[in-house]
């Protein structure tokens, strides 16, 4: 019967192996490339996000707020015209 350490050195090496082949095929992935019609699909997306603001400290809304907005895909406003209850009191 094989001792425990010869066990877990077994497991320790197959882990090792696995997530070295994992790491190996992350490099080889390619980035996808969107096509017009993808891109507009995108495009036509709506996210919302929530941001906890009760009792928060105002440098971390602050920094959660300028983070947002800095975003690659600018946020668009669903509320018609009207300020939305969440940030009339900034």
């Amino acid at each position: 019967m094989p001792r425990p350490a010869a066990r877990l050195t077994v497991v320790g090496i197959s882990l090792f192996l696995v997530f070295l082949l994992q790491t190996f095929m992350y490099h080889l992935e390619r980035v996808p490339h969107l096509t017009g019609r993808a891109r507009r699909r995108l495009g036509a997306l709506h996210v919302s996000i929530l941001i906890p603001a009760c009792n928060e400290d105002p440098g971390h809304l602050r920094l959660g707020l300028e983070s947002f907005l800095r975003q690659t895909r600018t946020p668009a406003s669903r509320t018609k015209g009207r300020t939305p209850p969440c940030t009339s009191a900034y």
